[in-house]
């Protein structure tokens, strides 16, 4: 917890950090009138170790059913870290789906990435993972291929940061 003298209520101040395994964190505030919030603080390839030997710990195929696995249970693969995307974009697929990056997952090698994908139409849509396919794709997950009318499903896919 960390109260700014009255001398700094107004005005943004360094503090930093030294923790007990030698890493230094330095931190610009700026005070607001906003509820507070709690700070995760993650040194640079922190995670990355982790990360491969999640990665590479079993078959290529069997790390990506894995984390495709953990996407879809909210789960949060050894290594990785999860990030939601707070972006309003919305991609329109033609004038039947919307489709909006929801979270990613961020590994050493793999990427996850989350789609919502609404069906605008009153009638069922059928979806073809393909349809999702782009150069460094690695694997495509649908909750189903049929979208009720006026509803939506999540699209799982998995690149490489090749």
């Amino acid at each position: 917890y960390i109260q700014p003298t009255s001398l700094y209520q107004d005005r943004a101040f360094t503090i930093l950090i030294d923790t007990e395994q030698g890493r230094h964190f330095t931190l610009l505030l700026n005070p607001t009138s906003s509820p507070s919030e709690t700070l995760m603080l993650v040194p640079k390839g922190v995670g990355h170790e982790r990360a491969a030997r999640f990665e590479e710990a079993q078959p290529y195929e069997l790390t990506i059913k894995h984390l495709i696995r953990a996407m879809k249970n909210g789960a949060m693969p050894e290594g990785y870290a999860i990030r939601e995307v707070d972006n309003k974009t919305t991609y329109r697929l033609g004038n039947k789906l919307d489709i909006k990056l929801k979270t990613i997952y961020e590994g050493l090698n793999l990427r996850g990435e989350i789609y919502e994908i609404k069906n605008r139409c009153a009638i069922p849509l059928q979806i073809d993972e393909r349809e999702f396919y782009k150069a460094s794709t690695r694997a495509i997950s649908l909750d189903t291929i049929e979208i009720p009318p006026k509803a939506q499903i999540n699209l799982y896919r998995v690149v490489s940061h090749d």
